[in-house]
Protein backbone atom coordinates (compact mmCIF):
# COMPACT_ATOMS: atom_id res chain seq x y z
CA UNK A 1 0.00 0.00 0.00
CA UNK A 2 1.22 3.20 -0.92
CA UNK A 3 -0.74 6.72 0.95
CA UNK A 4 -0.51 9.50 -1.46
CA UNK A 5 -0.30 13.08 -0.03
CA UNK A 6 -0.41 15.75 -2.62
CA UNK A 7 -1.62 19.12 -3.73
CA UNK A 8 -3.72 19.76 -6.64
CA UNK A 9 -3.75 22.90 -8.61
CA UNK A 10 -5.70 24.23 -11.28
CA UNK A 11 -3.79 25.75 -14.09
CA UNK A 12 -3.43 27.71 -17.22
CA UNK A 13 -2.65 25.65 -20.31
CA UNK A 14 0.90 27.42 -20.55
CA UNK A 15 1.83 25.79 -16.90
CA UNK A 16 4.55 24.04 -18.46
CA UNK A 17 6.38 26.40 -19.90
CA UNK A 18 6.40 28.56 -16.67
CA UNK A 19 7.65 25.79 -14.60
CA UNK A 20 10.95 25.30 -16.70
CA UNK A 21 11.25 28.58 -17.80
CA UNK A 22 11.27 30.84 -14.35
CA UNK A 23 10.06 28.60 -11.69
CA UNK A 24 12.85 25.59 -12.08
CA UNK A 25 15.71 27.81 -12.48
CA UNK A 26 14.26 29.74 -9.12
CA UNK A 27 14.70 26.25 -7.06
CA UNK A 28 18.29 25.22 -5.45
CA UNK A 29 17.44 21.31 -6.79
CA UNK A 30 17.87 18.72 -9.35
CA UNK A 31 15.00 18.22 -11.95
CA UNK A 32 14.60 15.86 -14.33
CA UNK A 33 11.92 15.93 -16.79
CA UNK A 34 9.48 12.88 -18.88
CA UNK A 35 6.33 12.90 -20.57
CA UNK A 36 3.87 10.28 -21.74
CA UNK A 37 0.72 9.74 -22.82
CA UNK A 38 -2.04 7.95 -20.48
CA UNK A 39 -5.40 6.37 -20.82
CA UNK A 40 -7.27 5.51 -17.64
CA UNK A 41 -10.80 3.63 -17.23
CA UNK A 42 -12.47 4.21 -13.86
CA UNK A 43 -14.77 1.41 -13.26
CA UNK A 44 -17.78 0.28 -10.85
CA UNK A 45 -21.17 -1.56 -11.02
CA UNK A 46 -24.43 -0.42 -11.73
CA UNK A 47 -25.20 0.20 -8.27
CA UNK A 48 -22.23 2.14 -7.45
CA UNK A 49 -21.08 -0.36 -4.88
CA UNK A 50 -17.22 1.43 -4.87
CA UNK A 51 -18.61 4.76 -4.86
CA UNK A 52 -20.72 3.65 -1.69
CA UNK A 53 -17.53 2.08 0.05
CA UNK A 54 -15.74 4.93 -0.76
CA UNK A 55 -13.52 3.56 -2.89
CA UNK A 56 -12.17 3.88 -6.39
CA UNK A 57 -11.02 1.33 -9.28
CA UNK A 58 -8.89 2.78 -12.01
CA UNK A 59 -6.65 0.79 -14.64
CA UNK A 60 -4.34 2.52 -16.28
CA UNK A 61 -2.37 2.45 -19.17
CA UNK A 62 0.56 3.61 -21.00
CA UNK A 63 3.70 2.02 -23.54
CA UNK A 64 1.83 -1.08 -23.48
CA UNK A 65 1.78 -1.76 -19.71
CA UNK A 66 -1.62 -1.66 -17.60
CA UNK A 67 -1.95 -1.24 -13.56
CA UNK A 68 -4.72 -1.64 -11.90
CA UNK A 69 -5.10 0.24 -8.76
CA UNK A 70 -7.82 0.99 -5.53
CA UNK A 71 -7.89 4.09 -3.77
CA UNK A 72 -9.80 3.89 -0.31
CA UNK A 73 -10.93 6.95 2.01
CA UNK A 74 -8.63 9.04 2.78
CA UNK A 75 -9.08 12.66 3.32
CA UNK A 76 -8.88 16.92 1.46
CA UNK A 77 -7.69 19.95 3.15
CA UNK A 78 -7.53 22.89 1.10
CA UNK A 79 -6.69 21.05 -1.75
CA UNK A 80 -4.01 18.72 -0.46
CA UNK A 81 -5.31 15.53 -0.88
CA UNK A 82 -3.78 12.23 1.36
CA UNK A 83 -5.26 8.69 0.29
CA UNK A 84 -4.28 5.01 0.63
CA UNK A 85 -3.96 3.25 -2.70
CA UNK A 86 -3.01 -0.20 -4.01
CA UNK A 87 -1.66 -0.60 -6.91
CA UNK A 88 -1.01 -4.07 -9.32
CA UNK A 89 0.19 -4.74 -12.57
CA UNK A 90 -2.33 -6.73 -14.47
CA UNK A 91 -2.09 -8.17 -18.87
CA UNK A 92 -4.54 -6.00 -19.93
CA UNK A 93 -6.97 -3.08 -19.72
CA UNK A 94 -9.99 -5.37 -17.97
CA UNK A 95 -9.17 -5.30 -14.11
CA UNK A 96 -9.07 -8.19 -12.33
CA UNK A 97 -10.19 -7.77 -8.11
CA UNK A 98 -8.51 -11.35 -7.03
CA UNK A 99 -5.50 -9.53 -7.43
CA UNK A 100 -5.92 -6.86 -4.68
CA UNK A 101 -5.34 -7.98 -0.66
CA UNK A 102 -8.29 -9.01 1.04
CA UNK A 103 -7.32 -7.13 3.97
CA UNK A 104 -8.48 -4.10 1.39
CA UNK A 105 -11.87 -4.96 1.21
CA UNK A 106 -14.37 -4.07 3.53
CA UNK A 107 -16.01 -6.95 5.40
CA UNK A 108 -19.66 -6.67 3.48
CA UNK A 109 -17.93 -6.90 0.30
CA UNK A 110 -18.31 -10.11 -1.60
CA UNK A 111 -15.65 -9.80 -4.09
CA UNK A 112 -16.46 -12.37 -6.63
CA UNK A 113 -19.92 -10.35 -7.10
CA UNK A 114 -18.48 -7.31 -7.68
CA UNK A 115 -15.86 -8.73 -10.16
CA UNK A 116 -18.64 -9.98 -12.06
CA UNK A 117 -20.90 -6.25 -12.11
CA UNK A 118 -17.53 -4.06 -12.89
CA UNK A 119 -18.26 -1.67 -16.10
CA UNK A 120 -16.80 1.17 -17.32
CA UNK A 121 -18.18 4.63 -16.28
CA UNK A 122 -15.87 7.31 -17.98
CA UNK A 123 -12.65 7.58 -18.93
CA UNK A 124 -9.81 10.12 -18.76
CA UNK A 125 -7.27 10.62 -21.54
CA UNK A 126 -4.11 12.88 -21.32
CA UNK A 127 -0.51 14.00 -21.74
CA UNK A 128 1.44 14.15 -18.46
CA UNK A 129 4.61 15.96 -18.42
CA UNK A 130 6.46 14.64 -15.15
CA UNK A 131 8.76 16.35 -13.39
CA UNK A 132 11.20 14.68 -10.46
CA UNK A 133 12.62 17.52 -7.99
CA UNK A 134 15.23 16.40 -5.64
CA UNK A 135 16.44 19.39 -3.29
CA UNK A 136 19.95 18.67 -1.32
CA UNK A 137 18.30 17.94 1.72
CA UNK A 138 17.21 14.73 0.56
CA UNK A 139 13.29 15.78 0.08
CA UNK A 140 12.05 14.44 -3.33
CA UNK A 141 8.65 16.11 -4.73
CA UNK A 142 6.84 14.69 -8.07
CA UNK A 143 5.39 17.50 -9.97
CA UNK A 144 3.12 16.43 -12.94
CA UNK A 145 1.10 18.78 -15.42
CA UNK A 146 -1.77 16.95 -16.77
CA UNK A 147 -3.81 18.33 -20.28
CA UNK A 148 -6.33 16.29 -21.70
CA UNK A 149 -10.30 15.34 -21.25
CA UNK A 150 -12.44 12.82 -19.47
CA UNK A 151 -15.36 11.52 -21.37
CA UNK A 152 -18.40 9.91 -20.11
CA UNK A 153 -21.33 8.56 -22.36
CA UNK A 154 -20.13 10.76 -25.53
CA UNK A 155 -19.87 14.07 -22.85
CA UNK A 156 -16.32 15.17 -22.01
CA UNK A 157 -14.68 17.80 -19.61
CA UNK A 158 -11.31 19.67 -19.82
CA UNK A 159 -8.45 18.64 -17.61
CA UNK A 160 -6.01 21.24 -17.00
CA UNK A 161 -4.04 20.48 -13.31
CA UNK A 162 -0.90 20.59 -11.87
CA UNK A 163 -0.53 17.65 -9.12
CA UNK A 164 2.57 18.40 -6.58
CA UNK A 165 3.16 14.64 -4.58
CA UNK A 166 5.85 14.30 -1.81
CA UNK A 167 8.09 11.28 -2.62
CA UNK A 168 10.00 12.18 0.22
CA UNK A 169 10.13 14.63 3.50
CA UNK A 170 8.00 16.90 5.03
CA UNK A 171 4.71 17.56 3.98
CA UNK A 172 5.37 20.86 4.17
CA UNK A 173 7.50 20.78 0.96
CA UNK A 174 4.35 20.66 -0.77
CA UNK A 175 2.79 24.33 0.69
CA UNK A 176 5.74 26.54 0.56
CA UNK A 177 6.66 25.01 -3.03
CA UNK A 178 3.26 25.95 -4.18
CA UNK A 179 3.73 29.37 -2.37
CA UNK A 180 6.49 29.89 -4.48
CA UNK A 181 4.92 28.93 -7.57
CA UNK A 182 1.96 31.25 -6.83
CA UNK A 183 4.27 34.48 -7.37
CA UNK A 184 4.97 33.06 -11.04
CA UNK A 185 1.37 31.36 -12.24
CA UNK A 186 -2.21 32.03 -11.43
CA UNK A 187 -3.66 28.86 -9.85
CA UNK A 188 -6.66 27.18 -7.76
CA UNK A 189 -6.11 24.93 -5.61
CA UNK A 190 -8.17 21.40 -6.58
CA UNK A 191 -10.58 20.28 -4.06
CA UNK A 192 -11.93 17.88 -6.72
CA UNK A 193 -10.29 14.54 -8.09
CA UNK A 194 -10.19 13.34 -11.86
CA UNK A 195 -12.66 10.74 -10.38
CA UNK A 196 -14.56 12.44 -8.71
CA UNK A 197 -15.08 14.93 -11.94
CA UNK A 198 -15.57 11.67 -14.06
CA UNK A 199 -18.30 10.12 -11.78
CA UNK A 200 -20.38 13.87 -12.09
CA UNK A 201 -20.03 13.98 -16.02
CA UNK A 202 -21.25 10.47 -16.34
CA UNK A 203 -24.16 11.00 -13.84
CA UNK A 204 -24.79 14.18 -15.31
CA UNK A 205 -25.01 16.36 -12.55
CA UNK A 206 -22.82 19.50 -11.76
CA UNK A 207 -22.05 21.39 -8.40
CA UNK A 208 -24.37 22.91 -6.91
CA UNK A 209 -24.90 25.46 -3.50
CA UNK A 210 -25.23 23.52 0.06
CA UNK A 211 -27.64 24.02 2.78
CA UNK A 212 -25.86 25.42 5.82
CA UNK A 213 -26.03 22.08 8.16
CA UNK A 214 -24.41 20.52 10.74
CA UNK A 215 -21.45 20.86 13.02
CA UNK A 216 -17.53 20.24 13.35
CA UNK A 217 -17.98 16.36 14.39
CA UNK A 218 -15.88 16.42 17.28
CA UNK A 219 -15.07 13.69 20.22
CA UNK A 220 -14.97 14.37 24.23
CA UNK A 221 -11.49 12.85 23.58
CA UNK A 222 -10.21 15.88 21.30
CA UNK A 223 -8.16 18.38 22.56
CA UNK A 224 -8.49 22.14 21.76
CA UNK A 225 -5.68 21.71 18.64
CA UNK A 226 -7.18 18.67 17.38
CA UNK A 227 -10.61 20.71 17.57
CA UNK A 228 -9.05 23.01 15.80
CA UNK A 229 -7.58 21.34 12.89
CA UNK A 230 -10.80 19.80 12.08
CA UNK A 231 -13.20 23.00 12.21
CA UNK A 232 -10.32 24.74 9.60
CA UNK A 233 -10.76 21.67 7.42
CA UNK A 234 -14.52 22.16 7.87
CA UNK A 235 -14.65 25.92 6.72
CA UNK A 236 -11.70 25.36 4.49
CA UNK A 237 -13.34 22.57 1.82
CA UNK A 238 -16.70 24.36 2.28
CA UNK A 239 -14.95 27.48 1.51
CA UNK A 240 -13.33 25.55 -2.11
CA UNK A 241 -16.35 23.88 -2.95
CA UNK A 242 -18.40 26.61 -2.77
CA UNK A 243 -15.68 29.02 -5.00
CA UNK A 244 -15.81 25.72 -7.67
CA UNK A 245 -19.40 25.84 -7.15
CA UNK A 246 -19.67 28.97 -8.44
CA UNK A 247 -17.11 28.70 -11.45
CA UNK A 248 -18.69 25.94 -12.14
CA UNK A 249 -22.63 27.25 -12.34
CA UNK A 250 -22.45 31.09 -12.16
CA UNK A 251 -24.95 30.35 -9.28
CA UNK A 252 -24.96 33.86 -7.09
CA UNK A 253 -25.94 31.47 -3.53
CA UNK A 254 -22.66 30.01 -4.09
CA UNK A 255 -21.11 33.80 -3.76
CA UNK A 256 -22.78 34.14 -0.61
CA UNK A 257 -21.35 31.02 0.54
CA UNK A 258 -17.54 31.72 -0.26
CA UNK A 259 -18.21 35.35 1.79
CA UNK A 260 -20.04 33.07 4.80
CA UNK A 261 -16.91 31.01 5.06
CA UNK A 262 -14.29 33.84 4.77
CA UNK A 263 -16.31 35.08 8.15
CA UNK A 264 -16.77 32.00 9.36
CA UNK A 265 -12.91 31.44 9.19
CA UNK A 266 -11.70 34.87 10.38
CA UNK A 267 -14.17 34.13 13.50
CA UNK A 268 -12.68 30.55 14.18
CA UNK A 269 -9.81 32.20 14.32
CA UNK A 270 -10.28 34.94 16.63
CA UNK A 271 -11.78 32.30 19.65
CA UNK A 272 -8.58 30.13 19.32
CA UNK A 273 -6.29 32.50 18.91
CA UNK A 274 -6.11 33.45 22.71
CA UNK A 275 -5.12 29.85 23.44
CA UNK A 276 -2.30 29.64 20.43
CA UNK A 277 -1.20 32.79 20.56
CA UNK A 278 1.17 33.19 17.74
CA UNK A 279 1.82 35.49 15.04
CA UNK A 280 0.79 33.56 12.38
CA UNK A 281 -3.10 33.36 13.27
CA UNK A 282 -2.91 37.30 13.47
CA UNK A 283 -1.03 37.80 10.12
CA UNK A 284 -4.37 35.79 8.69
CA UNK A 285 -6.75 37.22 10.66
CA UNK A 286 -5.80 40.40 9.33
CA UNK A 287 -5.89 39.04 5.95
CA UNK A 288 -9.18 37.47 5.75
CA UNK A 289 -10.49 40.94 7.15
CA UNK A 290 -8.95 42.45 4.27
CA UNK A 291 -10.40 39.76 1.71
CA UNK A 292 -13.86 39.86 3.44
CA UNK A 293 -13.94 43.66 2.01
CA UNK A 294 -13.41 42.72 -1.18
CA UNK A 295 -16.35 40.17 -0.88
CA UNK A 296 -18.67 42.47 0.85
CA UNK A 297 -20.76 43.65 -2.07
CA UNK A 298 -22.23 40.17 -2.15
CA UNK A 299 -24.61 41.30 0.89
CA UNK A 300 -26.10 43.58 -1.88
CA UNK A 301 -26.09 41.09 -4.53
CA UNK A 302 -27.34 38.53 -2.31
CA UNK A 303 -30.66 40.85 -1.64
CA UNK A 304 -31.40 41.75 -5.36
CA UNK A 305 -31.29 37.47 -5.43
CA UNK A 306 -33.69 37.12 -2.60
CA UNK A 307 -35.86 39.82 -4.23
CA UNK A 308 -35.63 38.13 -7.88
CA UNK A 309 -35.96 34.33 -6.39
CA UNK A 310 -38.93 32.95 -8.18
CA UNK A 311 -39.05 30.19 -4.93
CA UNK A 312 -38.71 33.65 -2.41
CA UNK A 313 -41.41 35.17 -0.61
CA UNK A 314 -41.33 38.59 -2.75
CA UNK A 315 -41.51 37.36 -5.75
CA UNK A 316 -45.00 36.99 -6.34
CA UNK A 317 -45.57 40.44 -5.27
CA UNK A 318 -43.01 41.82 -7.21
CA UNK A 319 -44.62 40.12 -10.31
CA UNK A 320 -47.35 43.12 -10.74
CA UNK A 321 -43.90 44.87 -11.50
CA UNK A 322 -41.84 43.58 -14.44
CA UNK A 323 -40.10 47.42 -14.36
CA UNK A 324 -38.67 46.64 -11.09
CA UNK A 325 -37.35 43.20 -11.84
CA UNK A 326 -35.86 44.07 -14.97
CA UNK A 327 -33.99 46.40 -12.92
CA UNK A 328 -33.28 44.56 -10.18
CA UNK A 329 -31.43 42.16 -12.27
CA UNK A 330 -29.83 45.14 -13.98
CA UNK A 331 -28.42 45.89 -10.87
CA UNK A 332 -27.28 42.23 -10.08
CA UNK A 333 -25.17 42.03 -13.51
CA UNK A 334 -23.54 45.43 -12.74
CA UNK A 335 -22.07 44.13 -9.59
CA UNK A 336 -20.73 41.19 -11.18
CA UNK A 337 -19.49 43.26 -13.57
CA UNK A 338 -17.84 46.08 -11.48
CA UNK A 339 -16.48 43.12 -8.52
CA UNK A 340 -15.93 40.08 -11.45
CA UNK A 341 -16.19 36.81 -8.76
CA UNK A 342 -13.67 34.83 -11.62
CA UNK A 343 -11.09 37.17 -10.48
CA UNK A 344 -11.74 37.19 -6.66
CA UNK A 345 -11.53 33.91 -6.31
CA UNK A 346 -8.48 33.10 -8.43
CA UNK A 347 -6.98 36.19 -6.67
CA UNK A 348 -3.44 36.12 -4.59
CA UNK A 349 -4.76 37.35 -1.78
CA UNK A 350 -7.42 34.01 -1.77
CA UNK A 351 -4.64 31.73 -2.63
CA UNK A 352 -1.67 32.84 -0.34
CA UNK A 353 -4.85 32.64 2.47
CA UNK A 354 -5.32 28.98 1.65
CA UNK A 355 -1.75 27.97 1.11
CA UNK A 356 -0.67 29.73 4.95
CA UNK A 357 -4.11 27.85 6.52
CA UNK A 358 -2.57 24.58 5.32
CA UNK A 359 0.77 25.54 6.22
CA UNK A 360 -0.55 27.06 9.36
CA UNK A 361 -1.90 23.39 10.27
CA UNK A 362 1.00 21.61 9.08
CA UNK A 363 3.49 23.19 11.17
CA UNK A 364 1.53 23.96 14.31
CA UNK A 365 3.37 27.06 15.20
CA UNK A 366 1.58 27.06 18.95
CA UNK A 367 3.28 24.05 20.06
CA UNK A 368 6.66 26.18 20.51
CA UNK A 369 4.36 28.90 22.86
CA UNK A 370 3.10 26.49 25.33
CA UNK A 371 0.91 23.64 25.96
CA UNK A 372 -2.46 25.32 26.27
CA UNK A 373 -3.78 23.50 22.52
CA UNK A 374 -3.34 20.23 25.19
CA UNK A 375 -6.34 21.13 26.95
CA UNK A 376 -9.53 19.58 26.76
CA UNK A 377 -11.90 20.75 24.24
CA UNK A 378 -15.17 20.41 26.27
CA UNK A 379 -14.11 22.77 28.46
CA UNK A 380 -12.89 24.82 26.21
CA UNK A 381 -16.06 25.37 24.56
CA UNK A 382 -18.11 25.16 27.53
CA UNK A 383 -16.02 28.80 28.17
CA UNK A 384 -16.06 30.23 24.77
CA UNK A 385 -20.36 29.55 24.32
CA UNK A 386 -21.14 30.82 27.41
CA UNK A 387 -18.96 34.10 26.91
CA UNK A 388 -20.65 34.57 23.79
CA UNK A 389 -23.87 33.79 24.89
CA UNK A 390 -23.20 36.49 27.88
CA UNK A 391 -22.22 38.83 24.97
CA UNK A 392 -25.01 38.42 22.35
CA UNK A 393 -27.56 37.97 25.68
CA UNK A 394 -26.46 41.31 27.03
CA UNK A 395 -26.99 43.24 23.41
CA UNK A 396 -30.69 41.56 22.74
CA UNK A 397 -32.11 41.59 26.43
CA UNK A 398 -34.65 44.85 26.65
CA UNK A 399 -37.54 45.46 28.37
CA UNK A 400 -39.41 46.91 25.13
CA UNK A 401 -39.56 45.53 21.74
CA UNK A 402 -36.48 45.51 19.39
CA UNK A 403 -35.94 48.18 16.93
CA UNK A 404 -34.93 47.21 13.14
CA UNK A 405 -31.83 49.18 14.20
CA UNK A 406 -31.27 47.49 17.28
CA UNK A 407 -31.30 44.12 15.57
CA UNK A 408 -29.22 45.26 12.52
CA UNK A 409 -26.31 46.11 15.21
CA UNK A 410 -26.67 43.30 16.98
CA UNK A 411 -26.37 40.80 14.15
CA UNK A 412 -22.52 40.71 13.21
CA UNK A 413 -22.27 39.60 17.29
CA UNK A 414 -25.09 36.91 16.71
CA UNK A 415 -23.51 35.40 13.61
CA UNK A 416 -20.66 34.46 15.40
CA UNK A 417 -22.10 33.20 18.41
CA UNK A 418 -24.11 30.74 15.83
CA UNK A 419 -20.50 30.26 13.97
CA UNK A 420 -18.92 29.43 17.49
CA UNK A 421 -21.80 26.60 17.68
CA UNK A 422 -21.00 25.15 14.10
CA UNK A 423 -17.30 25.08 15.55
CA UNK A 424 -18.03 23.65 19.40
CA UNK A 425 -21.54 22.13 19.66
CA UNK A 426 -21.47 18.30 18.33
CA UNK A 427 -19.91 17.41 21.82
CA UNK A 428 -22.86 18.31 23.28
CA UNK A 429 -26.43 17.13 23.45
CA UNK A 430 -28.06 17.10 19.10
CA UNK A 431 -31.57 17.21 20.71
CA UNK A 432 -30.64 20.07 23.10
CA UNK A 433 -28.30 21.78 20.65
CA UNK A 434 -31.15 22.00 17.72
CA UNK A 435 -33.46 23.46 19.98
CA UNK A 436 -31.56 25.98 21.66
CA UNK A 437 -30.33 27.31 18.21
CA UNK A 438 -33.68 27.69 16.36
CA UNK A 439 -35.03 30.77 18.25
CA UNK A 440 -31.24 32.78 17.27
CA UNK A 441 -31.61 30.93 13.40
CA UNK A 442 -35.07 32.53 13.89
CA UNK A 443 -33.92 35.86 14.39
CA UNK A 444 -30.90 36.05 12.12
CA UNK A 445 -33.70 35.19 9.19
CA UNK A 446 -35.28 37.80 10.54
CA UNK A 447 -32.73 40.53 10.39
CA UNK A 448 -31.66 39.39 6.56
CA UNK A 449 -35.24 39.79 5.35
CA UNK A 450 -35.80 43.33 7.23
CA UNK A 451 -32.54 44.03 5.58
CA UNK A 452 -34.04 42.78 2.36
CA UNK A 453 -37.30 44.70 2.86
CA UNK A 454 -35.22 47.85 3.25
CA UNK A 455 -33.54 47.48 0.04
CA UNK A 456 -36.63 46.85 -1.35
CA UNK A 457 -37.74 49.96 -0.27
CA UNK A 458 -34.99 51.66 -1.27
CA UNK A 459 -34.73 50.73 -4.94
CA UNK A 460 -38.97 51.28 -5.33
CA UNK A 461 -38.40 54.81 -4.35
CA UNK A 462 -35.06 55.65 -6.82
CA UNK A 463 -37.35 54.28 -10.09
CA UNK A 464 -39.95 55.14 -11.88
CA UNK A 465 -42.49 52.29 -12.14
CA UNK A 466 -46.25 51.51 -11.87
CA UNK A 467 -47.76 50.68 -8.32
CA UNK A 468 -44.53 52.36 -6.33
CA UNK A 469 -46.89 53.63 -3.15
CA UNK A 470 -48.71 50.17 -3.02
CA UNK A 471 -45.43 48.50 -3.06
CA UNK A 472 -44.58 50.87 0.03
CA UNK A 473 -47.21 50.47 1.67
CA UNK A 474 -46.98 46.24 1.26
CA UNK A 475 -43.23 46.60 2.24
CA UNK A 476 -44.20 48.36 5.49
CA UNK A 477 -46.77 46.36 6.79
CA UNK A 478 -44.37 43.30 5.84
CA UNK A 479 -41.80 44.64 8.06
CA UNK A 480 -44.10 44.75 10.97
CA UNK A 481 -45.42 41.22 10.82
CA UNK A 482 -41.22 40.38 10.35
CA UNK A 483 -40.98 42.39 13.87
CA UNK A 484 -43.72 40.68 15.59
CA UNK A 485 -42.52 37.19 14.85
CA UNK A 486 -39.00 38.02 15.58
CA UNK A 487 -40.19 39.56 19.11
CA UNK A 488 -41.49 36.52 19.79
CA UNK A 489 -38.03 34.71 18.58
CA UNK A 490 -35.86 36.91 21.00
CA UNK A 491 -38.58 36.24 23.72
CA UNK A 492 -37.81 32.06 23.44
CA UNK A 493 -34.32 32.81 22.68
CA UNK A 494 -33.20 34.79 25.91
CA UNK A 495 -35.04 31.47 27.99
CA UNK A 496 -33.51 28.65 26.01
CA UNK A 497 -31.61 26.61 28.65
CA UNK A 498 -28.29 26.45 27.17
CA UNK A 499 -27.28 22.79 25.37
CA UNK A 500 -23.60 22.94 26.98
CA UNK A 501 -24.72 22.96 30.85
Amino acid sequence: MDTEIELKLLVPADASQILENRFFPSLAAQVERSSFNLFNCYYDTPDSDFRKMDMGLRVRGYDGHYEQTIKTAGSTLGGLHQRPEYNVDIEGNNPDLTLFEQAIWPEQANVEQLQQAIQIVFTTHFERVAYQVDFTNGDRVEIVFDQGKIEADGHSVPICEMELELKQGETTRLVELAQLLSEMLPFRLGIQSKAARGYMLAKGVELSPLEPSGCVQLVEQDNIEQAFIKAVGYVLNWWQYHEQCYLNTEDEQALDATLNSVRMLAQLLRIYQPVFNVAEIDELLADLQKLIQQWAWVQELNVFRMLRSERGAFRKKLDKSAELLSYLEGRSQGLLMTHQPQKLISSKITISLQLRLNLLLLQMPWRNVGDGWQGAITDFARQTLSASLQQVSDIMASEGAFTIEQYQQAEPRLRNVLFNGVFLADIFSASGREQFRAPWLDILDGIEELVIINSLQAEVRRSDIEHKQDLLDWSEEKIQRVLDVMEQSRQAALTMQPYWQ
